[in-house]
């Protein structure tokens, strides 16, 4: 999945689908409206709960969680292997600690923020090297690799 941001917003590319990962999680014209298991144009999208959704597309896999609300109830058994970790924040999200302790668990290869939200206090919490983009491709991880956050433009301030 190649990823880049439109007018503030992470859009990404996979199996010739457009996924926006915003309030909504689109691909395409379609909208992802609660929990269940979607096939949209090649994508296996599967959302075991509110605000979060992982995304099954050429081998990788995503995963799109709004924290807003705590930690998801679904953990790293039920996911799987996670090759990255597209997070949304907001200020007043529960504790940075709880994101945090998620984040480990689910042992993503890279931590993509949406928002400029907690961004700073993430950053410094996670301790993990940061690299700016302007486009981040998501591969597969073969291999047992360092965590990376990935600022991309609708990341930043």
């Amino acid at each position: 999945m190649q990823l880049r941001t439109k007018n503030k917003e992470l859009i990404g590319q996979a199996a010739g689908q457009t996924v926006e990962f915003g309030d909504k999680l689109k691909i395409g014209t379609f909208e992802i409206t609660g929990p269940g298991e979607y096939e949209v144009g090649g994508l296996m999208v599967t959302s075991p709960e509110e605000n979060l959704y992982s995304i099954h597309s050429d081998s990788t896999h995503v995963v799109f969680w709004r924290a807003y609300d705590g930690s998801p109830k679904t953990d790293s058994k039920d996911l799987g292997q996670v090759d990255a970790l597209i997070i949304a924040l907001k200020k007043d999200s529960s504790t940075l600690k709880n994101v945090l302790q998620t984040i480990n668990e689910l042992s993503p290869s890279a931590v993509i923020p949406v928002s400029p939200e907690l961004l700073d206090e993430l950053v410094k919490a996670e301790s993990a090297p940061t690299v700016k983009a302007e486009t981040y491709k998501v591969e597969v991880v073969s291999e047992e690799k360092d965590r990376q956050i990935i600022l991309l433009p609708c990341s930043q301030i």
